[in-house]
């Protein structure tokens, strides 16, 4: 099993907890530039998969491949929430609610949309929407959550909207999916759970 983790020195290593070693280190401060260096300070949390390794940076993404560490594509990109990979593509959220899919093997983009604006068109005030908090999977779906208690479910392979559903509260935590359900946390403190 590989656990991967990075320090504030700019440092990202790979770690063998079977076998007890590292299996390799990458120093952002000597490999990439010195100016990212400050950039891991405002990161989101890594992503992993069995073959890469999502590092979200102030305004890059970069994915690493996990057995060599070796650059396997860069975006410039400002992502709000971290990337969530479904298949052979990485789905960000940047700053401007822009949902994005990028295939991971050409780095191409496959489509993106501001699924918001999706959602003002069918007659729901932008502020009565809220913002994006959280991208997850649920059942083979890109499911997006906003603070004001929607639910979204987005067709991976397009970007079009599957399904919209409103919770009555606002949420106060992004979704938790826990044994086949998801737990949400509305304002007042009441817990929802979703099978």
């Amino acid at each position: 099993m590989m656990f991967f983790f990075l320090n504030t020195n700019g440092e990202l290593y790979s770690i063998d907890t079977t076998f007890k070693k590292v299996n390799w280190v990458l120093n952002f401060q000597e490999s990439l530039s010195n100016r990212l260096n400050e950039k891991l300070f405002y990161s989101l949390p890594l992503v992993a998969d069995e073959k890469y390794i999502y590092i979200t940076l102030k305004d890059k993404l970069i994915i690493l491949d996990v057995n060599s560490g070796i650059v396997k594509l860069t975006k410039s990109i400002s992502l709000s929430i971290p990337p969530i990979v479904l298949g052979e593509n990485v789905f960000l959220i940047n700053k401007n609610n822009l949902i994005i899919s990028i295939d991971i093997s050409n780095g191409n983009i496959d489509w993106s949309k501001n699924i918001l604006n999706k959602i003002q068109k069918l007659g729901i005030k932008k502020h009565k929407i809220g913002k994006l908090n959280s991208l997850l999977v649920v059942n083979n779906y890109l499911q997006l959550t906003t603070n004001n208690g929607h639910f979204i479910l987005i067709k991976p392979k397009d970007g079009s909207i599957y399904k919209l559903n409103k919770f009555k509260n606002k949420i106060a935590f992004k979704p938790l999916i826990l044994n086949g359900s998801i737990f949400l946390f509305e304002k007042n403190k009441k817990m929802i759970k979703i099978n």
